[in-house]
């Protein structure tokens, strides 16, 4: 693979880029099938390739352009740990939030396992509470 100076992981680093930037950012459904195992599995839950495509197209809805920048990735061996950004317009409901039109950005931390080539395994940690604050679903308490 491109870039690949003989350092162990480099690969897996490659094609969980591939995943994210030519598979999700781009839509390419094709990409992502061929880049996630048969049996994929996204914090514990068997997906394999269909789920996780059903999974994003649910995000889609409510965020259709929404696109990740990976701003940190580590790897070594078979594991790739990226630190990401998502943005992206809320158009659509989300979590039975309606659409408010704002731009939001959330934060996650991936950590992916590969297997010959493939990811496997992801366990994903994302600001759920972070974005819900940003699309009006967290009411704020209020101070006694």
């Amino acid at each position: 693979m491109k870039g690949d100076w003989g350092l162990p992981g480099i690969a897996n680093r490659d094609v969980v880029t591939r995943f994210y930037e030519d598979g999700v950012n781009a839509r390419n459904w094709e990409v992502v099938a061929d880049l996630l195992a048969p049996d994929f599995t996204h914090n514990g839950q068997r997906l394999g390739p269909d789920g996780q495509r059903r999974s994003l197209e649910t995000l889609y809805a409510a965020f259709p352009d929404v696109r990740i920048t990976l701003d940190d990735t580590v790897f070594a061996g078979d594991t790739v740990v990226t630190r990401m950004t998502w943005t992206g317009i809320h158009r659509g409901a989300f979590m039975g939030i309606p659409a408010c039109g704002r731009r939001v950005s959330w934060t996650a931390i991936s950590i992916i396992r590969l297997s010959v080539g493939k990811v496997a395994q992801a366990w994903v940690n994302e600001d759920t509470l972070g974005l819900l604050h940003q699309i009006g679903g967290v009411v704020e308490a209020r101070s006694r």
